[in-house]
């Protein structure tokens, strides 16, 4: 039964599992610490499709926001080739909103996170 278990991997705790395989960061998150180039996909509400793009998430293009918890919560914004992308603390892709920058929303995680409803709707 315990082989069981584990094999298709779930860990039971009273009423709540854990996915073993979901318990890493998102990608995007991951990075932070490395600061490379990647490949990323990312949702494109202007043409209403996901993208591939090559990004290097820097300091000097990308605002993190280490005080998320919250799953709706942003991650990041990062400036793109003149567009932004808004990232949150979920698994979901991260939004490409174009002629958008993080000056332009004043660095604010509130205001991106208003931002990212609006192209989403």
């Amino acid at each position: 039964m315990t082989r069981d278990i584990f094999g298709n991997g779930n860990l039971w705790a009273g009423q709540r599992s854990l996915i073993v395989g979901d318990s890493r960061k998102p990608v995007f998150l991951e990075c932070k610490e490395r600061r490379r180039t990647m490949e990323q996909t990312v949702y494109n509400p202007q043409k209403g499709r996901l993208e591939t793009i090559n990004i290097t998430f820097t300091d000097k293009n990308t605002t993190w926001f280490d005080e998320a918890d919250d799953a709706t919560d942003i991650a990041l914004i990062a400036d793109f080739e003149d567009c932004l992308i808004i990232a949150d603390n979920s698994y979901s892709y991260p939004i490409l909103i174009y002629d958008v920058s993080r000056s332009d929303i004043n660095y604010d995680s509130q205001k991106a996170k208003e931002l990212k409803l609006t192209c989403t709707v």
